[in-house]
């Protein structure tokens, strides 16, 4: 979703393709003005998906593509800390292009490789995906607000 940050995917993608030429050939599909349908559907099409996380509570872009079976590298953003891991990503530090890139590249070694690390990885990202989901989080929402409302009222 290169609409969070247009600058470093344009940098992130420059850099990629410079520094791999084995995988110049990989499309690289923009997630922009899609309807939810067509975000699953580019999302259940892909392999790899660069996260461009900045600012997010909750990305939910993140959890939608680790449901969707994608290998994710790239920026966790704020929100994402919640639940990102060296498990289930490949992450960067917050706007350092260069090491966005290295993990991407990783990200897409271990997807073309698949064996068991690229298994380990899928299975990480649909477990954080359900321990990650709406309804629990709409369920530690009002958990939060009841216990905020009687502690106030005490």
């Amino acid at each position: 979703m290169p609409s969070k940050r247009s600058l470093e995917a344009a940098v992130v993608r420059d850099l990629f393709r410079a520094e791999n030429p084995q995988f110049r050939n990989i499309p690289w599909i923009p997630i922009t003005k899609l309807s939810e349908a067509g975000v699953a559907e580019v999302l259940g099409a892909s392999a790899v998906y660069l996260s461009l996380c900045r600012l997010d509570a909750c990305p939910l872009a993140l959890l939608e593509a680790f449901a969707s079976g994608c290998i994710i590298a790239g920026f966790a953003g704020i929100g994402g800390r919640d639940f990102t891991t060296a498990r289930n990503g490949y992450w960067a530090e917050d706007d350092d292009c260069l090491g966005c890139t290295d993990q991407l590249t990783k990200a897409v070694s271990v997807v073309t490789a698949g064996g068991t690390d690229y298994q380990d990885m899928l299975s990480e990202a649909v477990i954080t995906a359900q321990q990650n989901n709406r309804e629990r989080f709409v369920t530690r929402l009002v958990e939060f607000f009841a216990s905020a409302s009687i502690a106030h009222s005490g």
